[in-house]
């Protein structure tokens, strides 16, 4: 076995066979590996992988979607007329709640400028 080129030496140029032999440490085979890969000709993802890309962050379900799901899991759980019932109750509380809002007298904020800390 020919005497193997010190790790720190090797570049992406270098000839990693020797360091496959079997008789070599695998401590030394890891460390050769590891510095030709660590070259970034090795560190470009395959477009066309499947699992290369970061699929953690996506996009934000739309609200109006997310109000269509929910709704399908409350017909599925609850049964079309108990949902029914909740939407038209719910409906009605909206309409009360504008309706007292309008009702309402706006308060004009007080003039407090020409006040003085006591």
């Amino acid at each position: 076995m020919p005497p193997l080129q010190p790790v720190e030496e090797l570049n992406p140029d270098s000839d990693f066979t020797p360091f496959m032999n079997p008789k070599v440490d695998p401590g030394t085979r890891r460390d050769a590996l590891k510095k030709l890969f660590a070259d970034a000709h090795y560190n470009i993802p395959d477009p066309f992988e499947a699992y290369s890309e970061d699929y953690t962050q996506s996009e934000p379900i739309p609200l109006e979607m997310l109000k269509a799901i929910n709704r399908v899991r409350d017909v599925a759980v609850k049964g079309p007329e108990k949902v029914a019932e909740e939407e038209r109750l719910a409906e009605e509380a909206e309409q009360s709640n504008q309706a007292e809002k309008a009702e309402m007298p706006k308060q004009e904020p007080e003039d407090v400028a020409g006040k003085q800390d006591a």
